[in-house]
């Protein structure tokens, strides 16, 4: 049996929550299943106490270091640190609490990496998926023919 990942207890804990919302209204099958689930996960982080020392693999890692490590992996620092905070702003998100000052081990590198190959993106510039975004949507907008911009500009323009 394998030691949980923070990510699989993360996952339980915000089912939890999910199952919490209801109270005793909650779907029994839901609840029986996640009871399930929750004993399965307790027998293996008992199995992992009685299993050997953990390898390098489960060492955890600084936002430092964890950056130094995806640097080393072909991404450039920048890039390696934004790769990072997406990583825990959407754990932050699937668990519900800031996760921000959890380290972080190999695993969850790993799954970093696998996200974002290195070489496959420009250099990082803070705020360029924002930009690419509005102006993806802009033109759209301007092919189907939105006069929205046109107005907002005018109205800004009167003020």
């Amino acid at each position: 049996m394998s030691r949980p990942t923070a990510r699989e207890i993360a996952d339980l804990t915000a089912r939890l929550r999910r199952l919490s919302t209801p109270g005793r209204h909650v779907d029994p099958y839901e609840r029986a299943a996640f009871l399930t689930d929750k004993d399965a996960l307790l027998d293996r982080i008992a199995a992992a106490e009685r299993a050997p020392a953990p390898g390098p693999a489960d060492e955890v890692v600084s936002f430092r270091e964890a950056a130094d490590r995806l640097t080393a992996m072909g991404h450039d620092r920048a890039r390696a640190e934004a790769m990072i905070a997406d990583y825990l702003d959407e754990t932050s998100r699937e668990v519900g609490v800031p996760v921000h000052q959890w380290g972080l081990d190999q695993h969850d590198l790993d799954a970093i990496a696998s996200r974002n190959p290195p070489g496959c993106f420009r250099e990082y510039e803070p705020g360029s998926d924002r930009r690419e975004q509005l102006a993806r949507w802009h033109a759209d907008d301007a092919a189907a023919g939105s006069t929205d911009a046109a107005d907002w500009s005018t109205d800004a323009d009167a003020r």
